[in-house]
């Protein structure tokens, strides 16, 4: 029995050796890599492909989870007792003890914590706690519900809330300098992707702006430069409609206007330089001054003659709004626009200057972005005069002055975890970098390619996840004990029986 118990185990770990390197090679093949492969690697597709639908897989965790394997892991786990009954040397061997140790908690943790056992214990003890799933989260979202992986079907909730903050990529250095310039025209019926083309430019060159009767004239551009303004130019906030006898007062807080028509009083609470909207759900959202970047905007109060507020909230610097609990009022806040551009080595930002023609019409403007910006866009529409009949709004392409990237280096979710909307935990997840909380390891997953308006999060449990560890660290001071130190014990001994 000893023989029989000593092969098996034997027989058992060779099998899984094979069975790592054959799970290893399993994944689905998509048919754009079947197109894109060089011949030899299209071939090794094929044959993986042909292999995965003989056996019914498609992946490892199938492999590792199927009926056969299970049955394997038992057979394997059963094997592994068995050797404390037969070989009792185990148990005053310490090395031995700690190898044969290790891999019984290493197997049994892992099986603890598989699909099959997060489902086995769902059925016999209740309970809800998930091997894995995703979350689908959009900047400022709050939510707890896991996702397969085909991001439709529900497969449980976290027994937690959690919010995205905010969402970045980082890029590896791109080896072109110099910012591109792009045309993006939507489609005539609002059907289908935008159309887009890439501009090859030098400075006086003519370019014909494509999908248009336009041209374009790069007259000016600057590697690194500041935007220069109007002498005493200030940012002020405009009350009144544009045409008509205004109001102003400078965007500084504290400064307030009394009107007659309609009678309130206009209040400025606070200046931002880059207003930034962070949290959201219940754990509530907080509105703050980033670092970096650009997003003027003024945070005002419009009170009524009996004291009561007629409307508090943030006016962003894009264009005149109507505050529709004042009578109409028409708030504007004006920030200086630059009329040029000078070299300054600090900055690291261009600053290009364009000129537009058109029949019988022509156009200078600068291109400058603003701290933090990747892109900096221009709408076209105005220029050439596109108008919808039914609608009659300003319509067109678009001109980007665009930031060369290299390719994406690390995308980073700032995720904060909530319980009864206090914060448990916070971290800025990575694909490699965890959020380790509330029995889940919560993972970067992927996200929204297209806007960066959404990040996935993975969420896996960490059960048994201590016992693999722990098996690990036995295994590991076990083989070192058993094939270093007592080797050399043993020399030691040897040498000082004769006298060395």
């Amino acid at each position: 029995m000893r023989r029989v118990i000593l092969w098996g185990v034997l027989g058992t770990i060779g099998l899984m050796a094979i069975l790592s390197i054959v799970g290893a090679f399993l994944h689905p093949v998509e048919p754009r890599d079947l197109e894109t492969a060089q011949p030899l690697y299209q071939a090794w597709l094929v044959g993986l492909q042909k292999f995965e639908e003989m056996i019914g897989l498609l992946d490892a965790r199938e492999l590792f989870n199927s009926r056969p394997l299970i049955v394997f892991w038992f057979l394997l786990l059963a094997a592994l007792l068995a050797g404390f009954i037969f070989f009792r040397r185990l148990l005053t061997a310490p090395a031995g003890l700690a190898m044969h140790l290790g891999s019984l908690l290493i197997l049994a943790g892992a099986m603890w914590g598989s699909a099959k056992g997060h489902e086995w214990r769902h059925a016999l003890f209740g309970s809800d706690k998930v091997q894995s799933g995703y979350l689908v989260l959009g900047l400022g979202e709050t939510d707890n519900r896991l996702l397969a992986s085909d991001m439709r079907t529900p497969v449980g909730e976290l027994p937690f809330m959690l919010t995205l903050k905010d969402f970045w990529l980082d890029y590896w250095p791109s080896p072109e300098k110099r910012w591109g310039l792009m045309v993006v025209t939507p489609p005539p019926d609002d059907s289908g992707p935008a159309r887009q083309r890439q501009l090859a430019w030098e400075v006086g060159g003519d370019i014909a702006i494509p999908m248009t009767s336009a041209h374009l004239k790069v007259l000016q551009y600057i590697e690194s430069a500041r935007p220069v303004y109007p002498p005493g130019a200030k940012a002020v906030l405009k009350i009144g409609p544009p045409g008509s006898e205004q109001t102003e007062i400078a965007a500084e807080a504290g400064k307030a206007a009394t009107l007659k028509k309609p009678e309130v009083k206009v209040e400025v609470l606070r200046v931002f330089k880059n207003l930034k909207v962070v949290g959201g759900g219940a754990a509530g959202h907080e509105v703050i001054d980033a670092p970096g970047g650009e997003n003027p905007a003024l945070e005002i109060r419009v009170t009524r003659p009996d004291g009561g507020d007629a409307f508090q909230g943030y006016l962003p610097a894009l264009a005149p709004s109507v505050i529709e609990g004042a009578d109409g009022l028409v708030v504007e806040y004006a920030v200086p626009q630059p009329t040029g551009a000078e070299a300054d080595a600090s900055t690291g930002l261009p600053a290009m200057e364009i000129q537009l023609t058109a029949a019988d019409r022509e156009q200078r403007q600068w291109l400058i972005p603003r701290p933090g910006d990747r892109y900096v866009e221009l709408p076209l529409g105005p220029f050439l005069r596109n108008r919808s009949p039914s609608e009659g709004f300003v319509e067109g392409p678009i001109l980007y002055l665009l930031q060369p990237l290299g390719p994406v280096k690390a995308y980073n979710s700032d995720v904060v975890a909530t319980e009864g909307g206090k914060q448990v935990a916070a971290a800025v997840v990575q694909v490699n970098h965890p959020l380790r909380y509330g029995g889940y390891h919560l993972y970067q997953s992927s996200y929204d390619h297209n806007n960066e308006s959404y990040t996935v999060i993975e969420a896996v449990s960490d059960s048994g996840l201590a016992a693999v560890w722990l098996g690990f660290i036995l295994l590991v001071a076990g083989a070192f004990g058993r094939f270093w130190i007592a080797p050399a014990w043993a020399g030691v001994r040897r040498r000082g029986a004769h006298g060395r």
